[in-house]
């Protein structure tokens, strides 16, 4: 995950006094017990629905959703150590609105942010501290974090004031890269019914990992487009089913190609180089947000220069409609998910010139041969 600018929690201390909002403790009118205990916690907790996520909009504020269940141990620890802090209820009721979910109450929500935090920090388990874009969509979260933690900086005390600054400051990244967790995370719910098996996928799955595990050990180059898609493939698995052997082997190609250079060196004659690059691109921006490993962040940076520079579509050149696409997407969507803003105009200026060149009204996209010809 993002390693997010520090704001110092004094500076944000003063602001609570005039930022403090129309929030009081809804929990008194809980039908669960384990809501009701929280109705004496120095933090205005909201009941979730409709009524929140409008305040959280009409007030321009992220949400802090916490999920926990009346049998949870750590929901019960941080109950008693985090949420009667009167400063951190003051801190979350001055730049949030809190909302506290009964997992046995509503399992529907449970499992969508349960999946949103596999998504983001790989953890599972209870409680979730989820935050939120008023709209729903997660862009930070993990399980249980302590009041206070100046060492490691996990603590709220630390994270709050970073999360506010940078919801402040990186309102777009914001809403990327929660963007990009959603997709990631509709896995185990979003998942298509039809006739295939979830047993076949899996053997599948498990066949393309075992082939890429065995290029990987015997050090052969990686520079393909079926490779790029392979990593891809795996990605997704390990983001809808937490599979850490997926992303194990999908980690160890990134890491021979980023070593190798092969993508550029090496790509096969069938495989043009931005082909390539593009799905690279893709890979390294989802790598980057399942793990946080600023090297692989760094490394979309570059890949996407390299396709930028090559997104000149002035000249009279072939332009095959759905390759040029697939590289124009790859680009809009690692652009998105890294907060690459040069990169993302140039993707928009390309995708232009390209709908101008290939599309012909009442017939569609088309290939072109150069000055027009279709």
């Amino acid at each position: 995950m993002r390693a997010w600018p520090v704001l110092p929690l004094s500076f944000l201390a003063v602001a609570c006094v005039s930022e403090r909002g129309p929030l009081t403790n809804q929990m008194a009118q809980s039908t669960t017990r384990y809501l009701a205990r929280a109705a004496r916690q120095p933090v205005s907790w909201q009941r979730w629905g409709r009524e929140a996520f409008s305040l959280a909009s009409r007030l321009d504020r992220p949400i802090l959703l916490y999920v926990g269940a009346d049998e949870c141990r750590w929901c019960t620890e941080m109950d008693r150590e985090v949420y009667t802090d009167p400063a951190l209820g003051a801190l979350i009721d001055s730049f949030f609105v809190p909302v506290r979910v009964d997992r046995d109450e509503r399992p529907d929500v449970a499992e969508r942010y349960e999946g949103a935090v596999q998504a983001l920090a790989g953890l599972h388990g209870y409680p979730l501290t989820v935050f939120l874009t008023p709209d729903g969509a997660a862009f930070f979260g993990g399980t249980f974090f302590p009041a206070d933690d100046p060492v490691t900086g996990r603590g709220l005390k630390q994270i709050l004031p970073e999360i506010v600054k940078s919801y402040r400051d990186q309102r777009a990244f914001i809403v990327q890269h929660a963007a990009l967790v959603r997709q990631l995370a509709l896995g185990k719910s979003g998942m298509a019914h039809g006739v295939l098996q979830p047993g076949t996928l899996r053997m599948e799955i498990g066949s393309v990992r075992a082939a890429l595990d065995v290029l990987v050990e015997t050090k052969q180059r990686l520079g393909t487009f079926a490779h790029t898609q392979a990593v891809a493939l795996l990605l997704g698995e390990f983001a809808r089913s937490a599979d850490s052997s997926s992303l194990a082997v999908a980690r160890s190609a990134l890491d021979v190609m980023l070593d190798s250079g092969a993508v550029v060196a090496d790509a096969a004659l069938d495989d043009p180089p931005a082909l390539v690059r593009a799905g690279l691109a893709r890979d390294l921006a989802v790598a980057w947000a399942l793990t946080a490993d600023a090297r692989y962040r760094d490394a979309a940076a570059g890949e996407l220069r390299g396709l930028t520079r090559g997104m000149d579509m002035s000249d009279d050149r072939p332009q095959f409609a759905d390759r040029e696409a697939y590289v124009i997407g790859s680009v809009l969507e690692a652009a998105g998910a890294i907060a690459d803003s040069a990169a993302e105009r140039r993707g928009v200026a390309a995708l232009d010139t390209l709908l101008r060149r290939v599309y012909a009204k009442r017939l569609g996209v088309r290939h072109t041969t150069g000055g027009g010809g279709g």
